[in-house]
């Protein structure tokens, strides 16, 4: 381990998920020293979009690293993509912050050119949907700088963001799709699963009321094992076990003597709640293929939510 290259190490590091970095700082020698480096200088982008703001619309902020300048420029865009953890743009409205850096109007065309080509393992596009009514401009103006994006959160059902999330899914760069409320009316719940299956999305959150599970998992169980998704997400908001019913499932016991299982199911949701139940779903032409769904609750509230984490 200690002949491969600083850079390959670096590199892996830079577009790994935070799980894969966390884990790296248990590592010795290089990946280990490495990984202490990225933690210790790395850092986030946020950009803010103030939809009624009269002398400049965009705000941003650089959190965590030790930078020299917290102005955004070329330069210290250079020095933040070697240990970019995420970007981040936010639609919401405007409370005085002085951590937020104004963007002027002169200042507008460059910072978003640089938000366009930086990059990084999450680059999330956060919607509000109390913002609805700002969408048609900022679709109309910032289209070539969303579609960037490798994450969409919060999307609410607006026809206007439809155009742009298809072409954000025809691209293929589009990761991870979360839907805010009911049925993701703007867009087909066909168009989504394809996109899950047969694309590269690797976690798509949903109303349960928007597909069929039954369905789902036949999907699943007629696919070729070679072509299954692997290491995939569905979450399903507002599902519980009726939603499941008809459809053979193993109970795995929490306290199985079998840590490396659970171990791995954790990881994948470990900020989200308190994992309840996990069942197996089995594909029928091999063992090696297999859906985990997940029972989680949320601490503090009654809500619950039912995951489905493809093997």
């Amino acid at each position: 381990m200690d002949t491969v290259p600083s850079l390959f190490i670096e590199s892996v590091l830079q577009r790994s998920g935070k799980a894969v970095r966390s884990n790296a700082l248990k590592l010795s020698r290089a990946w280990g020293r490495l990984a202490k480096a990225f933690w210790q200088n790395g850092g986030t982008l946020e950009l803010l979009y103030v939809p009624r703001e009269r002398k400049g619309r965009f705000r941003y902020r650089l959190r965590g690293f030790a930078l020299k300048s917290e102005v955004l420029s070329l330069e210290v865009a250079k020095d933040m993509s070697k240990t970019m953890s995420s970007i981040s743009f936010h639609v919401y409205s405007f409370r005085e912050d002085y951590a937020w850096k104004q963007v002027g109007p002169d200042q507008e065309d460059d910072v978003l050119e640089l938000v366009k080509r930086l990059d990084a393992p999450t680059k999330e596009l956060d919607f509000s949907p109390n913002q609805i009514d700002c969408y048609k401009d900022l679709v109309s103006n910032y289209s070539h700088v969303l579609r960037t994006f490798t994450s969409v959160k919060n999307v609410p059902n607006d026809p206007v963001l439809k155009p742009l999330l298809e072409d954000m899914i025809s691209t293929g760069r589009l990761q991870s799709i979360d839907f805010y409320g009911y049925e993701p009316a703007i867009l087909p719940a066909s168009l989504l699963l394809d996109h899950f299956f047969n694309g590269n999305c690797r976690r798509l959150t949903l109303d349960v009321e928007s597909i069929s599970v039954p369905e789902l998992v036949n999907r699943w169980k007629q696919m070729d094992p070679q072509d299954a998704p692997h290491g995939k997400i569905i979450d399903l908001r507002g599902a519980d076990s009726d939603n499941f019913r008809g459809i053979k499932m193993d109970f795995l016991r929490l306290n199985h003597p079998r840590p490396a299982v659970f171990d791995r199911i954790s990881k994948k949701f470990q900020d989200l709640g308190t994992i309840e139940t996990v069942q197996r779903i089995k594909h029928p032409e091999t063992r090696y293929a297999k859906v985990h769904v997940v029972s989680l609750s949320v601490s503090d509230s009654d809500f619950h939510y039912y995951s489905m984490l493809f093997e």
